[in-house]
């Protein structure tokens, strides 16, 4: 497994708008294992983090590349969508408090051949030279950092108390994921989003943020071909003016964060299946979301919705 000879523009690989100049190279000459990790294309990935991303996998210079972002605003995706572009093997899995090594190097056990090793996602990444995605990290214990320190700073791995050393393949990349960066001064050391200052210094970082217009507008274009251009208005500027009312208000910062690339797409999709019903943006709405809330808290959300409704409809045919 190596980077092709060739190079190829980004502009054509990742459907995103940059200078032409802009090129990469994938990977080739995998085995048959290896292309079993590869994931799939889809049309609707959008970022504007790609060169973040890109810079750090030609170039990881022993660290570990932190994305930090709210739940579903595309963290593991924004990686695991270049994996596919750039025909990378990637493995992504997720972390916990509960996390021991041997969950990521794996660990001997018996089976009726006698002893047995079997090997964790982690050692499989690093030998193999695959993208290595560990998600929710943190919170992750000190002995698991440390077992992401060895693999990024020394490029090994230890088995068992260090009774063998597995070199890691130089293809390897490690990525983790969180939130403690998506706080207002710097990353966060307590609390929910704390973060093992270990890790930290480990990492160069990043972030996936809520939805920007011009983001939302792309990616429902691609993924849903189906909606027209009003359509697609309302969906992105009523997601918009929620994060906007909800944001900076009183008890109401939770509400904000609910409105993510995640919530947007499966309300776009639940909206095409509602289309001919009666105020289908409320009906879908509330499929996608706001049933979760009573009715007090969604009648703000629809009066948000409304407005928007009644400013775009002007436009264009837009069922209310």
């Amino acid at each position: 497994m190596k980077f092709s000879n060739e190079t190829y523009g980004i502009r054509d690989l990742f459907h995103v708008n940059c200078p032409e100049t802009c090129v990469t190279r994938i990977l080739t000459d995998l085995s048959s294992l290896d292309r079993d990790f590869v994931p799939a294309v889809h049309d609707y990935w959008y970022s504007d983090t790609l060169k973040d991303v890109l810079n750090y996998l030609a170039d990881p210079r022993g660290d570990v590349l932190y994305i930090s972002g709210g739940s579903g605003n595309g963290k593991t995706s924004l990686i695991v969508e270049t994996a596919a572009r750039l025909n990378w093997p990637c493995i992504s899995i997720s972390a916990g408090r509960d996390m021991k090594p041997e969950d990521l190097i794996g660990s001997y056990c018996q089976d009726r051949d006698g002893v047995v090793f079997t090997e964790g996602p982690l050692l499989t990444a690093a030998r193999r030279g695959y993208i290595f995605v560990l998600n929710s990290v943190d919170q992750v214990s000190p002995d698991v950092v440390s077992v992401l320190r060895d693999a990024a700073e020394q490029q090994m791995i230890n088995i068992c108390n260090a009774t063998e050393v597995i070199r890691v393949n130089r293809m390897f990349r490690l990525v983790v994921t969180g939130s403690a960066c998506d706080v207002e001064n710097g990353y966060s050391t307590g609390g929910a989003d704390c973060i093992n200052p270990q890790l930290m210094e480990l990492c160069r970082i990043c972030r996936a943020g809520q939805p920007g217009r011009r983001e939302l507008q792309t990616i429902l274009g691609i993924k849903f071909p189906k909606l027209n251009t009003a359509e697609i208005g309302v969906l992105s500027s009523a997601s918009l003016k929620f994060i906007e009312s909800f944001r900076g208000s009183e008890g109401k910062e939770e509400l904000a964060r609910l409105v993510n690339y995640r919530m947007v797409l499966r309300w776009a999709g639940l909206y095409l299946q509602c289309r001919s019903s009666e105020q289908p943006y409320r009906r879908s709405l509330d499929r996608a979301l706001l049933f979760r809330f009573p009715a007090s808290v969604r009648d703000e959300w629809y009066r948000i919705l409304n407005a928007v409704i009644a400013e775009i409809g002007a436009c264009g045919p837009v069922r209310g």
